[in-house]
């Protein structure tokens, strides 16, 4: 999850900064990736409940936030119009 967010913060697609929970960055990552924002949701809950709650991590979890990855990394920027 966190690889995912410095991924995002570094290609400039959604802003991190120390403090942001989990559950923002999927806010903010679900408006520049709007298809994604359940995946999103659920990839920040799994987070919180592994690193805050102690609950177990589990192999599928993995897989469905190695997926969200892959997926991600194909989000490009909105091009911004110039005006002329």
């Amino acid at each position: 999850f966190r690889a995912i967010a410095v991924g995002l913060d570094e290609r400039t697609l959604v802003r991190v900064t120390p403090g942001t929970t989990a559950t923002e960055f999927a806010a903010r990552a679900a408006a520049v990736a709007p298809a994604e924002g359940e995946a999103l949701r659920e990839a920040a809950r799994a987070f919180d409940d592994v690193r805050y709650l102690d609950r177990p991590g589990s192999e599928s979890r993995y897989q469905q936030l190695v997926a969200l990855d892959g997926r991600l990394q194909q989000v490009r920027p909105a091009r911004q119009e110039v005006p002329a």
